[in-house]
């Protein structure tokens, strides 16, 4: 976690704020590594499905406009 929002706050203070946002989250369900997380609800096109995820990571890239962006990959199954 430390390690994600170090890198975070590299990228700019909107990113870094969104990423404490997420850990901050994952502690309030009990759940720091993704692939904690069980029975998870996703909605995709339009229908509701739950899942439990595989893994994923976090990669900052460079939007079209110049902001730079912290892309999270997720990977699960449902």
């Amino acid at each position: 976690m430390e390690y994600m929002l170090e890198r975070a706050g590299e990228e700019g203070k909107e990113v870094y704020e969104k990423a404490v946002e997420i850990v901050k989250r994952g502690r309030e369900v009990g759940s720091l590594r993704l692939t904690d997380v069980r029975g998870a609800e996703v909605e995709v096109r339009g229908k509701r499905h739950v899942v439990g995820v595989l893994g994923g990571g976090a990669q900052p890239e460079k939007s079209w406009s110049g902001k730079i962006l912290l892309r999270i990959k997720i990977t699960a199954e449902g």
